[in-house]
């Protein structure tokens, strides 16, 4: 359990990681590990509390919540979905998600107008047959923005209107696998992308206005492509 007044993690049970960092304004950044047992039943959970041991039940007091920024559930002990390597075919592990209500959001935090932001991921593999996606924001195939890996092992920063591409801008090649991290910038006039280990891409100084911000996908698109691999973060901001 997480102890919100103290900063402190306790009760702590053989087999399970936790901690916990103060980020100021009353709130906290709090993480919990476990490698599940497959043959038998198995679980574990977490609580916050004021100072102490939590009850075992909390009704709830039209005040406090839970936001959950990142979760990543995989097979045994592994740390990441494990990736295919061979031309048969097989079935991944879903590692992406669909944000709820996107169109909502996007618009209350102004990102229709134009956005920045930072994403980490840690790749386990560099070539792939298809295209791995970081993140993608739009309406649909043919009308979105989105980042992703292409099978040449550049990252590409790309602004999809009618089916036509109006940015196309990429990095170099990746030479080798770990933790990367991306900063992008998509705003008229100022399309940007860096990331950790090659040279930045060439920036598209072009005015173009972004599609509708009705869906947004992390880790996937609006196609059945798919990362392959860990987010590990990602932030945006006007």
């Amino acid at each position: 359990w997480f102890d919100l007044a103290s900063g402190m993690v306790g009760g702590a049970e053989p087999g399970v990681a936790a901690g916990i960092s103060p980020l100021g304004g009353g709130f906290f950044l709090v993480w919990i590990s476990r490698a599940a047992t497959a043959s038998a039943a198995d679980g574990f959970g977490f609580y916050l509390t004021e100072g102490g041991a939590p009850a075992e039940a909390f009704a709830g007091d039209g005040v406090s919540g839970l936001h959950v920024t990142a979760a990543l559930l995989a097979a045994a002990a592994m740390p990441l979905p494990p990736v295919p390597t061979g031309a048969a075919s097989v079935t991944r592990p879903a590692c992406d998600c669909t944000i709820p209500d996107f169109a909502a959001l996007a618009s209350a935090a102004g990102l229709d107008g134009g956005f920045a932001g930072r994403c980490v991921i840690d790749l386990t593999r560099l070539s792939d047959s298809t295209g791995r996606f970081l993140w993608s924001f739009g309406v649909d195939a043919d009308n979105r923005i989105f980042c992703f890996i292409a099978n040449n092992n550049k990252i590409y920063l790309r602004l999809r209107a009618g089916g036509v591409n109006l940015v196309n801008i990429s990095t170099d090649a990746l030479s080798e696998i770990g933790e990367k991290q991306i900063d992008f910038q998509v705003k008229q006039g100022a399309y940007t992308l860096a990331v950790t280990g090659v040279p930045d891409a060439v920036p598209d100084d072009g005015m173009h206005a972004l599609p509708a911000l009705t869906s947004g996908y992390v880790g996937s698109d609006f196609a059945t492509s798919h990362l392959n691999g860990a987010l590990k973060y990602l932030s945006l901001r006007i």
